[in-house]
């Protein structure tokens, strides 16, 4: 009954890759993590990649994962946070799928990110919340253009969310109980 891929956008730290491994699972579908297939692919992480290569072609090759796995059988697929900034990546995901933005508020996202080094957006910034703040200020019109539905994550569980993400999926039934 499935009518497509679930792609799951928003910022850094709105928990798409840990809601998107569980959300597959409980609906028995694929897990696609745009990001981590970037950094099989060229064999590097993304800071490295961001270091060495640039940012630039770091969103050329995540945008020629996306692709691909829009051509595939439905999954969940966790977007990286820049991915949805493409006007064609935005056509290609409501093309073959329904969007889902995960959503926190920005002192969230900081805590949920304060251990990670690897963010290469959030490199030499003295105040990350604001930093943050800042990213969240030139995509937010995009994800909310884009996004066939939109999950508050502040304050809830991933399961909690999972449940709730599953809940409006069967509700408008793109995919079964």
């Amino acid at each position: 009954m499935n009518k497509g891929h679930i792609y799951l956008i928003g910022m850094m730290g709105s928990w798409k890759s840990t809601v998107g491994r569980k959300l597959a699972k409980r609906i028995e579908l694929p897990f696609c993590d745009i990001d981590t297939m970037v950094e099989e692919r060229l064999h590097m992480s993304i800071a490295q990649i961001f270091k060495h290569l640039g940012e630039k072609r770091f969103r050329e090759v995540e945008t020629q994962i996306m692709c691909g796995i829009s051509t595939l059988p439905p999954s969940i697929v966790a977007t990286g946070g820049g991915l949805a900034l493409a006007e064609n990546n935005r056509r290609i995901m409501g093309d073959t799928g329904f969007i889902v933005q995960l959503n926190a508020d920005t002192d969230t996202l900081a805590e949920r990110i304060k251990s990670t080094r690897h963010r290469p957006l959030l490199w030499n910034q003295e105040s990350i919340p604001q930093k943050l703040e800042e990213i969240w200020q030139e995509r937010k019109l995009i994800y909310d253009e884009c996004a066939d539905t939109t999950i508050k994550t502040d304050n809830h569980t991933v399961d909690e969310i999972v449940a709730q993400i599953h809940q409006y999926l069967i509700e408008i039934h793109y995919v079964s109980n």
